[in-house]
């Protein structure tokens, strides 16, 4: 009704709440398209205040909704997430944008860029010390535990990963998922399981695989549940 209306910024807002409230519920073809809609509306904000964070806040919504659908190295990704990051790089380091970081990380992380994603992550671990929430700060951290596993630097990537799963607890909020597609605990024991094991701990690495697959399991949520039991 917005759309049709013209309240044009109101309309976009209301597409991406829409699209979050899919996401949370893992519709995400349902949010693809929803999140599409805002993302068409942009161009008649014209050169407003409010368009480069709505762009912000529509785009990382939708990478999330296109790897949980078409793969973490899907090609639609790669134009989306250089977007982003241009705008992100024009915005400064808002803690708002954390979300925003995370996701241009995923990008340079599937790609192997490994230098850049080290970057990104440390940029990432900066916003969720200014946001000052535990959720934040356990994906945040996983940005920097990955970038040190893949770059082969075990060492440095398990106390990471240990500091993930300290923060961890009973009422931790879960909604975090609509913006990651996967569950920080899941995933962080998942390769965790890795990390121990190409340093030796064997027996802590198996026990931190079927730590992941309970919580993926317990969190009935699927994408989280292949990652675990992959790994």
């Amino acid at each position: 009704h917005l759309t049709e209306a013209g309240a044009t910024e109101a309309a976009i807002a209301a597409w991406l709440q829409a699209g979050m409230r899919s996401l949370q519920q893992s519709a995400n073809t349902e949010a693809i398209g929803q999140l599409q809609r805002g993302l068409d509306l942009l161009e008649e904000l014209g050169d407003a205040p409010s368009r480069m964070p709505l762009e912000v806040g529509l785009l990382s919504a939708l990478g999330p909704a296109y790897m949980a659908t078409r793969g973490f190295a899907a090609p639609v990704l790669a134009p989306m997430y250089a977007r982003l990051n241009t705008l992100c790089q024009q915005l400064g380091d808002v803690p708002e944008f954390m979300w925003a970081a995370r996701g241009v990380w995923v990008y340079y992380n599937v790609r192997a860029d490994l230098d850049e994603a080290l970057k990104l992550a440390e940029r990432c671990m900066r916003l969720a010390e200014r946001a000052n929430v535990a959720e934040i700060v356990m994906e945040a951290t996983y940005t920097l535990a990955c970038a040190h596993h893949f770059r082969g630097e075990f060492t440095q990537a398990r106390p990471h990963f240990e500091a993930i799963l300290s923060l961890d607890r009973p009422d931790r909020d879960h909604s975090t998922t609509m913006y990651t597609a996967m569950d920080v605990v899941a995933t962080t024991c998942g390769l965790m399981s890795h990390t121990l094991w190409a340093l030796g701990d064997t027996d802590a690495a198996f026990a931190q695989a079927r730590r992941g697959i309970a919580v993926a399991t317990e969190l009935n949520h699927s994408l989280s549940h292949a990652f675990a039991l992959y790994h």
